[in-house]
């Protein structure tokens, strides 16, 4: 993931690709539109509207989620980098106008380096992740017994998460990054000029 993240962010040629597959999604519209002509399909969809996309009739702004969608987009892109991108699925029961809802909260976006494991049943379906992170020390809870160092580990269920996966093959959730095949190009290009830079340097300096 370190290695993937360096050359997504490091070498310009890869950053370029990333660039040119993300400002098309990034620029595009996006809308809900009924599934039938009820007025149920039409609330779904003026509720869906609001929630994910922030707009709708006036009023609906109780039902915005607090991720706002570029975002949501953005992260998701990242599957192009780690060749997967996973959200936890945060909700809320709202009222509004159009009445009481459980609505998206938030996305809350899983980082692939704090995924320590996908854990799928035996037909491949997945049951959730295990994120290991370092001690929240500022919870007043932990703040007495716990050190900075410190590590835990959380199980959530795949009913609370938000998978997309880049050319998921079986029950591997892991994906294959775009940068995969980037990247020994990319090590490549870094190795010659750093050589370029100690030529210089030599030449420079007279030696």
């Amino acid at each position: 993931i370190a290695r993937f993240d360096e050359a997504s962010t490091g070498d310009a040629s890869v950053v370029g690709a990333l660039e040119k597959l993300w400002w098309p999604i990034a620029r595009a519209t996006y809308t809900v539109d009924p599934q039938g002509v009820d007025s149920r399909s039409e609330i779904a969809a003026e509720l869906v509207r609001a929630n994910l996309l922030r707009a709708g009739a006036p009023g609906s702004n109780a039902y915005r989620m607090k991720t706002k969608w570029r975002q949501f987009l953005w992260e998701m892109f990242s599957a192009q980098r780690f060749g997967v991108s996973v959200h936890e699925v945060v909700t809320r029961v709202q009222k509004g106008p159009l009445g009481t809802f459980r609505v998206i909260n938030h996305l809350a976006w899983i980082h692939p380096s704090s995924i320590w494991q996908f854990r799928v049943d035996r037909d491949g379906f997945p049951l959730g992740i295990v994120q290991r992170f370092q001690a929240r020390w500022w919870e007043g809870e932990r703040r007495e017994d716990t050190e900075k160092s410190d590590w835990f580990e959380d199980f959530i269920p795949a009913d609370q998460l938000f998978f997309h996966v880049r050319k998921q093959e079986g029950s591997d959730l892991e994906g294959t990054a775009m940068v995969r095949g980037m990247y020994a190009d990319a090590k490549r290009n870094q190795a010659f000029r750093n050589w370029q830079a100690v030529h210089a340097q030599r030449v420079a300096v007279g030696i």
